[in-house]
């Protein structure tokens, strides 16, 4: 299926069945679709913790689920699809390419480095007889642990845009260690003065630009050119200031029915594929806890609305339910009843949590289609100002659920095979191309 196809059946699927994936469990007891499909409901209120998290995790695990929630499974599967080409890195010293990358973070960027580097055949001698590879540009590059990665593996030289001027110290000192030539521009890439370090003669990196900033990069990567564009996006729900909703890129899109708010845009990146047992047990926590302090505002102002609640700091979720409730209630001038009873009230409300859980499972079932619509609609910009591009899959979930990788070139001669390509440096910027090997 090519992309336009692609995007359009995902956008009628999730349009379809809007109703299962749009209300929120945590602000409702009951969902509008458990009228529709009540065997479903009954099942998922049944279901244990222990249960729901094995579904959160692999939702294809589900023993004695009625069959329409494998048949939205399936469906949602097929539609998202897309073409794997996960590899690592073949170097004689991987431990100094790792130097200051933790663990998770470093199987990222070797996954990333090869899906590119594996694009770039050796370039030949300059004139002087040294080696001139590939000029890679990262965007929202921290210390730069991947644009380093590629210049060392390709001979290449690196430029870092970061709008943090900390990390400029230890960025330099690790190039040095590699013998890599590095800039480090301290920048925000929103800014007009990121885009003057893009052009067709670089390669232009991202790894898990959030949100609007994967956005700045195409449209900067489109402005100025760009030899190669590899970008692997994450948290769609960091818009822009005064976004609500995700702004689309393409003429596709724009003419879609599809609008994804703010909550539909977190929901889609929601998995705990790499989140340790403690940082699951503190969401839990102040998943229960957000739903007690919600129940006490409704019956002190009689009032049954969500009031939103604002950031929890997890040093808050140390202390004891009976102590945090009031604390955070004066926080945030919130009523509190005059009598209450914590014991009571803690137990109500993880079990309501487990409810909600429980039926939010179904929403799991659209989080990966919703993901792959979000960057389809990328793909299809890409198209539209004449760039050949592809989506893909650069790494296992296990080493990052965020492993849509966006790959993409300027007026190519051939379009993307499907088992990789070949980036080729030509005589002119204009002829810079991919092709099949």
């Amino acid at each position: 299926m090519n992309p336009a196809d692609q995007f359009s059946a995902l956008g009628s699927h999730l349009e379809a069945h809007r109703a299962l994936w749009e209300p929120q469990p945590f602000l409702l007891e009951t969902l509008p679709w458990e009228k529709t499909h009540g065997e479903l409901a009954r099942w998922l209120r049944g279901c244990s913790v222990d249960e729901i998290d094995r579904l959160e995790e692999n939702p294809g695990a589900a023993m004695g689920a009625p069959p329409i929630w494998h048949q939205w499974l399936e469906r949602g599967q097929e539609l998202s699809r897309v073409p794997r080409i996960t590899g690592t890195l073949s170097h004689p010293n991987p431990h100094w390419l790792a130097w200051g990358v933790k663990g998770r973070k470093w199987k990222q960027v070797d996954h990333f480095a090869a899906a590119v580097s594996n694009a770039i055949p050796p370039s030949p001698p300059d004139n002087a007889g040294a080696l001139g590879g590939p000029h890679f540009v990262e965007w929202c590059a921290g210390r730069g642990g991947l644009a380093r990665t590629l210049a060392a593996v390709t001979q290449g030289r690196a430029t870092l845009l970061e709008w943090d001027p900390s990390h400029a110290g230890p960025a330099r000192k690790n190039a040095e260690r590699l013998r890599i030539p590095l800039e480090f521009v301290a920048v925000d890439v929103h800014q007009p003065a990121a885009r003057r370090h893009l052009s067709r003669e670089r390669v232009a990196l991202a790894l898990h630009a959030c949100g609007s900033l994967t956005d700045a990069l195409l449209q900067a990567a489109v402005d100025r050119g760009a030899a190669a564009l590899h970008c692997a996006p994450c948290c769609y729900s960091r818009l822009s200031p005064g976004q609500s909703r995700y702004l689309p890129l393409s003429l596709a899109a724009h003419s879609a029915d599809l609008r994804l708010g703010t909550s539909s845009l977190k929901f889609a990146t929601a998995d705990e594929q790499v989140a340790g047992t403690r940082v699951r047990s503190a969401r839990r926590t102040k998943y229960a806890w957000r739903l007690a302090l919600d129940r006490l505002a409704r019956e002190a102002t009689g009032e049954d609305v969500y009031r939103r609640q604002g950031t929890i700091s997890p040093a808050l979720l140390r202390g004891s339910f009976a102590d945090f409730l009031p604390a955070i209630a004066k926080r945030w001038g919130w009523p509190m009843p005059a009598h209450w009873n914590a014991d009571t009230l803690e137990s109500w409300a993880h079990e309501r949590s487990r409810r909600a859980r429980a039926l939010g499972l179904v929403r799991t079932l659209f989080r990966r289609p919703i993901e792959v619509w979000i960057n389809l609609d990328r793909i299809l910009f890409l198209h539209e100002a004449g760039w050949s591009a592809r989506l893909v899959e650069f790494c296992p979930p296990e080493a990052s659920p965020r492993n849509l990788l966006l790959q993409a070139c300027e007026a190519p001669s051939k379009s993307f095979s499907k088992a990789g390509f070949i980036f080729c440096q030509a005589s002119g910027p204009k002829q810079n191309r991919f092709e099949e090997p």
